[in-house]
């Protein structure tokens, strides 16, 4: 069955034989059926689908990347923020250690 002509191409003859350029070089033609041109078209079509929706795949899967690198930053940003906040509590917890002992030293010196 002969397939409809695509918007710029030209119509298909069923009954005729195509030559194929071989892209080898050497100006070699095959002679091809058009019933083989039609399944290598199909075949095409179907391959530039699948690279079409890998395209797809791999769009999506660089958005999630560059939100888990968001997400990474952010979360870098938090632990930077606790490590302040951790390092502060250590400093007043030395002070009050540290007013602690001179409390006790004068409980010491007093009795």
């Amino acid at each position: 069955a002969a397939r409809p002509a695509a918007a710029g191409e030209a119509p298909v003859d069923p009954t005729a034989s195509t030559a194929v350029n071989t892209g080898e070089g050497g100006g070699e033609y095959l002679i091809m059926d058009p019933s083989e041109l039609n399944s290598l078209r199909t075949e095409l079509e179907a391959k530039l689908a699948e690279c079409e929706s890998l395209q797809g795949q791999v769009a999506d899967w660089q958005l999630k990347i560059r939100k888990s690198d968001a997400e990474m930053d952010r979360l870098r940003g938090v632990e930077s923020y606790q490590k302040q906040q951790m390092s502060a509590m250590e400093a007043a917890i030395g002070e009050k250690n540290r007013a602690i002992e001179g409390l006790e030293k004068q409980a010491e010196a007093a009795r």
